[in-house]
């Protein structure tokens, strides 16, 4: 990658999200893979028309998408592997990233046994299932992943990867041995054009792993352990994972879910924010606390209540593990939600006027909703709800959560006693709606159901602005 020109080539990253200019990016990847699996197979001595793929895919992806990339696999599953139709039809299976993370932890009795939560935190989405027994799951998914942090602009600026990178450039030049030079030369280098933050954040957990940083204690190359350390940009994470707890405790009481989860686990790549908050026991605690502030006292803050389970490891390669794994009950959930998936669907509007719509598809948000002004302002005030319950909570645990105050008390005059502060969150809704639909008719779709949940919109945009400030 020394060699490589990032400002002429540019890096072609979130191929999931991929737009239609995109598409030849992601078919490319999705045939390597393919062709590393044939090579893999072969080398086995593997019956290639015996070969099986499962993919997963958010929930949150329209129809469009999931069938422009199961066309991908179909195709190139009879290309590479078997061409007779039927048996790609059998042999290539496609399976919702929210269950696959519970099949994982298949031998945890809790978390077959007890009503639970597991989310899956993405780059681009979270996907969430609430799991009550082996014959009852509903599901949910919102985009709203950790691309919202750790993809906001270029290493050029935000605040957070330049820091980070002037951190590390110091720390291993001050510590490096004559092998360890090449490390420091690489970051500079990559360092010295512009390229997306994704793709610089990318480069700094790699530290953790990097060969010619083996002798390196840890604390001194973890860019978790780092983050973990600044108070300054510690209201970022904590206000990020605030925002899906809310939405997901107004989303359980919407439902008739009065109970809290025994349980939450997590998974995905997304998931490692979670370590720069704390430990699994400070976040046990903090997730208790936020669960009954945010419920009005209904799930009731007990010390240890909650069992959360982590994957510090592999939370990536545990998606991939779960839906693997092949057993009567295994198959029974997925084909329950990949043929029921728009059955078992909740999500919140956060919306009076749409959840007082209809009788059959109550709280359904439509596209006809994003240009209703009353609609918008409904979901503002859950916004700013969240936001002064938020800072209440921080303001009583400011030193327990290791929170930078004067970040906190500008958060709170911009956001929340600031008279333009409803004002500004709209317009931040608007712009997100803007972001989302600028590809569709609005006015033509108006009585098709909405993909994903406005709520988050303005609180990406705040996430933006606190990775530009907080410095």
């Amino acid at each position: 990658m020394e060699d490589y020109d990032y400002e002429k080539n540019g890096i072609a990253s979130n191929l999931k999200w991929s737009d239609d200019n995109q598409q030849a990016n992601a078919k490319g990847y999705i045939e390597e893979l393919v062709l590393l699996a044939r090579a893999f197979a072969i080398e086995h001595n593997a019956d290639l028309k015996k070969c099986t793929f499962t993919w997963t895919y958010p929930l949150s992806m329209s129809k469009r998408e999931i069938d422009e990339f199961e066309e991908i696999w179909m195709r190139l599953y009879r290309t590479y592997f078997n061409p007779n139709e039927s048996d790609a039809e059998e042999n290539v299976e496609r399976m919702s990233e929210s269950i696959a993370p519970i099949l994982y932890y298949r031998d945890n009795k809790v978390a077959i046994e007890e009503f639970n939560l597991s989310i899956d935190i993405g780059g681009g989405t979270c996907d969430v299932v609430l799991y009550q027994d082996k014959d009852n799951q509903r599901i949910t998914s919102f985009r709203f992943g950790a691309d919202n942090i750790f993809g906001v602009g270029t290493n050029k600026n935000n605040e957070m990867v330049r820091a980070a990178f002037e951190h590390f450039i110091k720390k291993i030049t001050d510590l490096s041995k004559s092998s360890d030079t090449l490390v420091v030369r690489q970051l500079m280098d990559f360092n010295s054009h512009t390229v997306p933050a994704s793709e610089a954040n990318g480069r700094l957990f790699g530290l953790m792993s990097h060969r010619l940083l083996k002798r390196m204690d840890e604390e001194d190359k973890s860019y978790n352990k780092w983050l973990g350390k600044q108070r300054r940009f510690g209201l970022i994470f904590l206000y990020y994972y605030s925002a899906i707890i809310y939405y997901l405790a107004k989303l359980l009481l919407a439902n008739g879910f009065d109970k809290k989860p025994a349980a939450i686990f997590f998974s995905g790549t997304g998931s490692k924010l979670l370590n720069i908050i704390g430990t699994n026991n400070h976040l046990r605690d903090l997730t208790s606390r936020l669960l009954e502030k945010f419920s009005n006292s209904k799930y009731e803050y007990k010390e240890e209540d909650i069992a959360l389970t982590i994957e510090k490891k592999e939370p990536k390669q545990l998606t991939a593990k779960g839906a693997l794994y092949v057993s009567e009950v295994a198959e029974n959930i997925a084909k329950r939600i990949r043929r029921q998936g728009k059955k078992l669907m909740l999500r919140h509007p956060m919306s009076k006027t749409v959840e007082d719509e209809g009788d059959d598809e109550k709280g359904v948000m439509r596209y006809g909703h994003l240009s209703d002004e009353k609609v918008l302002k409904e979901i503002v005030e859950s916004v700013h709800d969240f936001h002064i319950l938020f800072c209440e909570i921080m303001e009583s645990n400011a030193e327990d959560y290791r929170l930078d105050e004067e970040a906190l008390a500008e958060f709170k005059r911009k956001y929340v006693t600031n008279s333009e502060a409803k004002d500004k969150l709209l317009a931040y809704m608007k712009t997100g709606i803007a972001h989302w639909v600028k590809s569709n008719d609005i006015e033509s779709h108006s009585e098709r159901e909405f993909e994903d949940v406005p709520f988050f919109y303005p609180i990406k945009e705040v996430i933006e602005n606190l990775i530009r400030i907080t410095n």
